[in-house]
């Protein structure tokens, strides 16, 4: 009688949850409430009218059922390796994108689209700091230590790589209604912690907590940086720059030589250097490493510079308080610290086409070495290794 009448009491009685620990402290679902609006309004100033509702016990196969196609599916991950899940829903990731992009959370509802790495990044740090706040909340508790020390790990691309990566075990799944900017977006944020996780009981054994921050810096020491070698930078109108055409020439200074400026990607100043010839290539030797504006000395604090890389490096300039005004730098004598280049060689008539003395671009004329005395240039200074 009880197969056709549905689940057994006994499978019922399994499927609901454990009754918390009465002593005093919030609900999870309350923690998450008040963890959201809180990082909402400090990292992105924005006004969330949250509902939180209750908990449900839920297996692998029902985090995969929970989980649509253009949700945002996020993994999360404890220090010690113990799997939860984030789903976020179409209009809340809208939202939150359209927040940081533009200021303001548009009144017209997001159209379906794919979700994207991009999404993903740009949500991850509101993810962290809500997860941070909801630790901060709960850390007086230890009944709550389950659901904490969480953060996200990485994007799952579909519902269907929820049940690969996360494992088959219970889960307490809570479910939070939002409203965003009074009325603009409703969306709804998903959290899934592991129910039967378990703890280490001595807090000076236990795995320190997942610090997303060194995760971060580690990747960013492996990503890849474009440099330029940078000889000039001339300034013009925009109507001669409009004005452009082949065969149109501009004077560079000799000390430009000496002072090649390596830039990132965004056009700030690495490095310095001075160009030069090794085994019959065009290089650059460094001659001093720039120090970033971000990690100028504040107002008293002891003075930085930065170190000196190569030889021939100019000697490092000492700090002065930014608060009793800037100290007074040495003159700078052209005629003794940049080299005595003699008059530059007239710049032949780039008016012809032939450029039959150029070097062909085969294998067989790119092995031999390259001439700088056909091209009219003075012998740049060798580079030793």
């Amino acid at each position: 009688m009880s197969d056709a009448a549905g689940p057994s009491i006994l499978r019922r009685k399994l499927s609901q949850p454990t009754p918390e620990v009465e002593d005093g402290s919030p609900a999870v679902p309350r923690g998450l409430q008040l963890a959201l609006c809180k990082s909402a309004d400090k990292h992105m100033n924005l006004v969330l009218a949250v509902s939180p509702k209750p908990e449900v016990a839920a297996t692998l196969t029902d985090l995969q059922a929970f989980a649509g196609e253009q949700d945002l599916i996020y993994c999360i991950r404890t220090a010690e390796g113990v799997l939860g899940l984030i789903i976020m829903d179409l209009q809340l990731r809208a939202g939150l994108i359209e927040m940081q992009t533009m200021g303001k959370v548009l009144r017209t509802p997001a159209t379906d689209r794919t979700v994207t790495r991009t999404d993903a990044k740009l949500v991850e740090p509101f993810l962290t700091a809500l997860l941070d706040e909801f630790d901060a909340s709960m850390a007086p508790f230890s009944n709550r230590a389950w659901a904490t020390g969480y953060r996200p790990s990485l994007m799952l691309e579909g519902p269907r790589l929820v049940g690969l990566v996360l494992e088959d075990v219970r889960y307490k799944m809570f479910e939070l209604e939002i409203d965003m900017s009074i009325g603009s977006k409703k969306g709804s944020l998903k959290i899934a912690f592991v129910q039967d996780r378990k703890l280490e009981n001595d807090p000076e054994t236990a795995p320190p907590l997942f610090d997303f921050a060194e995760q971060l810096e580690a990747s960013l020491e492996e990503a890849e940086a474009n440099l330029s070698a940078v000889l000039d930078v001339l300034e013009m109108p925009v109507s001669k720059v409009s004005a452009l055409k082949e065969g149109d020439v501009f004077k560079i200074p000799a000390s430009a030589l000496r002072s090649i400026r390596l830039q990132g990607s965004d056009g700030m100043d690495v490095a310095r250097g001075i160009l030069g010839e090794d085994e019959g290539c065009l290089a650059v030797r460094l001659t001093s490493r720039t120090l970033p504006a971000a990690k100028l000395p504040m107002a008293g604090a002891p003075a930085m510079t930065a170190p000196a890389v190569g030889l021939d490096a100019p000697a490092p300039l000492a700090g002065a308080p930014l608060d009793g005004g800037l100290a007074d730098l040495p003159d700078l004598d052209l005629e003794t610290t940049l080299p005595d280049v003699g008059d530059l060689p007239e710049l032949a008539d780039m008016g012809s086409s032939d450029l039959s003395d150029l070097p062909g671009m085969d294998e067989d004329a790119l092995d031999e070495e390259f001439d700088f005395a056909q091209m009219g240039l003075p012998e740049l200074p060798e580079i030793a290794s």
